[in-house]
């Protein structure tokens, strides 16, 4: 429970630039990759708890893949500050 209530404050503690200004990591553009994919955007963005369990998710799945690396709760929260920031432009 207490991962899932610092997720939450990360996310929407920290604003993120565009993914080219901010230097996303490879792997937190992978994130959202995943979620716009996965998801109706649109609906997302309207909803705190919508955009953790998206990028929750789309993290999941991307580590059962093998895709992520390194520090994923991290990459999670740098593509959810991304998502969060840029919902209307994504």
């Amino acid at each position: 429970m207490r991962l899932c209530t610092a997720f939450v404050f990360a996310i929407s503690a920290a604003a993120a630039l565009p993914v080219q200004a901010a230097g996303l990591s490879p792997e937190a553009q992978a994130i959202v990759a995943r979620v716009k994919a996965d998801t109706n955007i649109n609906a997302v963005c309207k909803s705190k708890s919508d955009l953790e369990g998206a990028v929750r998710s789309a993290t999941m799945a991307l580590l059962k893949a093998g895709t992520l690396s390194g520090r994923p709760r991290a990459q999670a929260q740098e593509a959810g500050n991304y998502i969060a920031t840029n919902c209307g432009s994504l």
